[in-house]
């Protein structure tokens, strides 16, 4: 029975149900604690509009109103079979029986799975507990079957890292294909970070008796070598709410803890894991046929979270020429800047050249090797760490040069970076002039020691001071062209750079290549939208890759990378154009609006040629190298081709450039108290034409971009872990089980700050819904970019930072809301009392 601060409490939760589209209870079967079904369902648009109700709720508890199964008493069996008999009624299915009810709850509680909290209270929750129990009873020995199977993967998994085991028992199917096989409900494929967001963001209590993870261990468990990711833990843990982490510190995280993250959250879900490379993906009548380590495996649906692939070799150089582990480093001085990044610890020069030491060579020993660096903003990290180890390095680093960005581990590699520039004039390649060199150089020297305080990595030790007297042996601007081993070292040849460059051993870094798009060239896929609104009012910022019918997801870097190579036709782009042209010559739409609108329609018209262009060469090039012509014909066609792609992505970034601006000013004119409906329309079709223009431009770059926007200035590209994060979060609708008490101010999207500020400054939400959606806007937006200053919402006002969490910011900045929020409530609560 419930009592009248129950009924007011279920009341309230009902009135603030998200207005906008959620995913499918079958897709998500997420169960939620008491905290969970609040926290995850206030919605800033429909705030509780009564304190004392609202203090009532959360005094009285929505705990009371849901049942942990904790072997409890038959009082708890007997109130969840009345409310099931009644839920049965209404579904039109067979009630269960007392003594079903029971023997089901118990194998629940006793079962691996973590099935969570039901709410007696919630429709949904007591339609997930009558499908669990019924698949418990009635389906008990098909998912006894399964279950078992599953088990077995998973021993085999750890006793056997190849891992290439055939079942020995099997299931039958409905399809005849499969007559023998097992066939999984949902096969994901990686074993890395986005599989583990995946698998958090879901929710504790998805049943995975019938799921299977598919993939080699994940590159940062070794693969990469040692040293730090370029982001703290808060914000790149998939594992941060289960350890209810609530500390916000800016210290990098250790590779290897990292990749302790994932083996844990693979560990807790207890799915078979089968250790080997996924060759193939096929869609079949049932599902999807995934081949990896020669057996062939079932699925229904696939979730992908695979990398993108190993980094791109030099052009020319044969796979047998590269050093693809320690062991053949020495004999071979061409390697991935993965493999330096394993021996540079070791490297010692020797008889021959060089050779590994047995355990560590000294700075010494080091300072006489000389390290050529293939590759500009992908060697950084490769230029700072052979710097700060003692290595000689030469650099090339392209046309464009390396850009550095405050914030990353390897900042402190522009101090000789700059140097080198300006002794060899080049300040030019970075757009500074002769005269800005000591500023800048100066700038750089007092931002390096408060970027690496409080970092306990050994290889940050120092390393301000240290940096100070580190410089390049050259910087050179230009392709790599050639690479050949002469003489106990190599000799790199460098367009444009007459006399070639030469070391002792070559390390390349110059982008990750696309080989595992080959999986899915033959599926159709679309944009994953925003439906939720995480990250726009439009809903149509893209968060990854799905086939039509929703059964295949690419989820993480791959996503974006793949989302950024998907071919367009230039005849839909016309037609986007088209849209665009359309909207901008209309009365209706704001001034400012419409004259960027503008800029962004004429920048795209001079895009569509630049594409039709680079497709074509692309074809050619293609259909060479098929008819294997000869090699100067595919050289001379490959350097058209990058010639006509790099001209398209300049195009594409300079749209990129104008769409950006043109977002926020979306925004800021939805935030308008008292919207006329004449305008949200022309606002809602501006909007939509931009959109569609984003989507048939070939790339989701800017589709994308949103997420971005809502992270700090350390997160650039949507492949990071940080906003891959965001994306699977988004994409799954999850909130975190701790958003009542706490939320990480630095990375949260708008939905899970505004729902944690109702929840915990309730005079806020109270005062005024919108204010509430002002001060989530200002979070977020605050993080990348400056602030004006005050938050103003109708009568309600509130100062903000004048700083932002750009590192090492992110302790200091999520320390500053949870103290100003209070503040501002007692202070409001005060005036609403008088």
């Amino acid at each position: 029975m419930q009592t009248p601060a129950h009924a007011q409490a279920e009341s309230l939760r009902k009135q603030s149900l998200p207005a906008t589209p959620q995913p499918a209870r079958a897709d998500q079967r997420a169960d939620m604690s008491g905290l969970q079904a609040l926290s995850a369902t206030m919605q800033t648009s429909q705030l509780q509009q009564n304190l004392q109700a609202r203090q009532a709720m959360m005094d009285a508890g929505v705990a009371q109103r849901v049942v942990r199964y904790e072997r409890q008493g038959r009082d708890r069996v007997q109130t969840a079979y009345l409310q099931l008999r009644e839920h049965a009624a209404l579904m039109e299915v067979k009630p269960l029986s007392l003594d079903q009810v029971r023997t089901g709850l118990e194998q629940i509680e006793s079962s691996v799975i973590d099935y969570g909290v039901y709410d007696l209270a919630d429709q949904d929750h007591l339609t997930q507990m009558y499908f669990d129990i019924s698949k418990r009873l009635t389906g008990e020995k098909k998912a006894r079957r399964k279950t078992k199977k599953v088990s077995e993967l998973e021993q085999d998994a750890r006793k056997d890292q190849a891992n290439k085991h055939t079942p020995t028992e099997t299931l039958a199917a409905e399809n005849s294909e499969l007559e023998g096989k097992v066939l999984y409900d949902t096969a994901y494929l990686g074993a890395g970070a986005s599989v583990a967001y995946a698998i958090v963001s879901q929710g504790a209590a998805f049943d995975r008796a019938d799921d299977i993870v598919i993939g080699k261990t994940q590159p940062w468990a070794g693969k990469r070598g040692p040293g730090v990711v370029a982001h703290p833990e808060h914000m790149i843990s998939p594992i941060r709410h289960f350890l209810g982490l609530e500390a916000t510190d800016d210290e990098w995280l250790n590779r290897a803890n990292f990749s302790d993250l994932i083996r844990q959250v693979l560990d807790r879900v207890k799915m078979g894991v089968v250790d080997a490379n996924v060759e193939s993906v096929e869609k079949t009548d049932y599902g999807y046929l995934i081949t990896a380590g020669g057996v062939e495996y079932h699925a229904r649906k696939v979730i992908s979270g695979i990398g993108v692939g190993d980094h791109t070799p030099p052009q020319g150089v044969a796979a047998g020429r590269i050093a693809a582990s320690d062991s053949e480093v020495g004999a071979k001085r061409i390697m991935s800047m993965d493999v330096f990044t394993q021996v540079a610890h070791r490297l010692k020069p020797g008889a021959e050249g060089i050779e590994l030491d047995e355990d560590a060579s000294t700075p010494e020993q080091r300072g006489d090797i000389t390290v050529v660096l293939s590759g500009a903003n992908g060697g950084i990290d490769v230029a700072f760490d052979a710097l700060n180890r003692g290595y000689k390095v030469q650099w090339i680093v392209g046309n464009g040069g390396a850009k550095f960005l405050k914030g990353f581990p390897n900042y402190a590699a522009y101090l000789p970076y700059l140097r080198a520039l300006h002794s060899n004039n080049q300040l030019g390649k970075i757009d500074l002039q002769p005269e800005q060199f000591e500023a800048e150089e100066a700038r750089v020297q007092q931002e390096l020691p408060s970027l690496y305080e409080g970092q306990t990595d050994p290889m940050f030790e120092n390393v301000a001071a240290r940096f100070e007297d580190k410089g390049f042996a050259g910087v050179y601007f230009g392709r790599m062209e050639s690479v050949e081993e002469v003489d106990n070292g190599i000799k790199a040849s460098v367009a444009g750079t007459a006399d070639p460059v030469t070391g002792d051993l070559l390390v390349y870094a110059q982008g990750q290549g696309n080989g595992n798009f080959e999986l899915f060239q033959n599926h159709e896929l679309q944009p994953e939208l925003d439906v939720n609104r995480r990250f726009s009012e439009s809903g149509k910022t893209v968060l990854g890759l799905t086939s039509k019918d929703g059964s295949l997801k690419i989820i993480g870097a791959m996503a974006y990378r793949m989302g950024n190579t998907i071919d367009v036709k230039p005849a839909d782009m016309q037609l986007a154009n088209a849209q665009l042209d359309d909207v901008c010559s209309r009365r209706w739409l704001d001034r400012q609006v419409k004259r960027n609108l503008r800029k962004a329609q004429q920048s795209y018209a001079k895009l569509i040629p630049l594409v039709e262009d680079a497709q074509q060469k692309a074809a050619v090039l293609a259909n060479l190298r098929k008819a294997k012509a000869a090699k100067e014909e595919i050289t001379k066609a490959d350097s058209a081709s990058r010639s006509a792609t790099a001209l398209r992505e300049k195009a594409l970034q300079k749209f990129n450039d104008l769409v950006v601006p043109i977002e926020a000013q979306f925004e800021q004119m939805r935030r308008q108290p008292g919207l006329a409906r004449r305008k949200r329309s022309a606002l809602n079709s501006a909007q939509n034409a931009l959109y569609n223009a984003m989507l048939k431009t070939g790339t989701l770059a800017a589709a994308m971009r949103p997420v971005i926007d809502s992270l700090p200035a350390d997160v650039l590209l949507n492949d990071q872990l940080t906003p891959s994060r965001s994306q699977i979060e988004a994409t799954h609708n999850f909130v975190p089980f701790n958003t009542g008490q706490t939320a990480n101010f630095v990375t949260d999207d708008r939905t899970v700050i505004a729902t944690h500020i109702s929840a915990r400054y309730p005079v806020l939400a109270d005062a005024d819904p919108r204010f509430v959606e002002a001060i989530a806007a200002a979070i977020v937006g605050g993080r990348k970019k400056k602030n004006a200053g005050v938050i103003v919402s109708g009568k309600y006002r509130m100062t903000v930072p004048d700083f932002t969490a750009e590192p090492p910011n992110g302790k200091r900045y999520q320390a500053y809301w949870p103290a100003r929020l209070a503040e501002v409530e007692s202070s409001l609560n005060k005036q609403l009392q008088k």
